[in-house]
């Protein structure tokens, strides 16, 4: 066999992996957000919403532990834990604390890898060891 007919094979092959890839985590995204859609249709309230929506995304994308935050009406530079907490004491959190705090100053999805290694987090849940924060802003607050 030529050394190039086995190169464009391997590289064809690289290809339709990659496509297979991405159709499997674009059919998940669409899964994901048809199923957030029917759960926001069914729920009474914000908050039974957003304990839906984790209890869901925890099973879908096999995570341990899924939160909810959102900024506290009541005090400005707070933010509320709106899902169940691993300990009462851990309800609210200052705005710009931890990854959280991270994804709001800067606007952007932030993922820590290793939240050991930031000083700056801030432990909500003592077994977490990883972290992945997604800002969701509604009408630029």
């Amino acid at each position: 066999m030529e050394p190039n007919s086995y190169s464009l094979k391997n590289l064809s092959g690289n290809a339709d992996q990659h496509l297979r890839t991405k159709l499997a985590e674009t059919t998940l995204l669409l899964e994901v957000l048809a199923s957030v859609n029917s759960l926001m249709s069914k729920a009474q309230n914000f908050e039974s919403f957003c304990v839906e929506v984790t209890k869901f995304l925890k099973d879908k994308l096999k995570f341990s532990t899924i939160h909810i935050w959102i900024r506290d009406e009541r005090i400005r530079d707070q933010l509320y834990l709106v899902t169940p907490a691993v300990d009462e004491r851990s309800r609210n959190m200052p705005l710009h604390a931890g990854v959280v705090g991270k994804t709001i100053r800067e606007g952007r999805t932030v993922c820590m890898p290793d939240v050991r290694s930031d000083p700056s987090y801030f432990n909500a849940d003592p077994t977490t060891r990883s972290e992945l924060c997604i800002p969701l802003i509604y009408e630029n607050d």
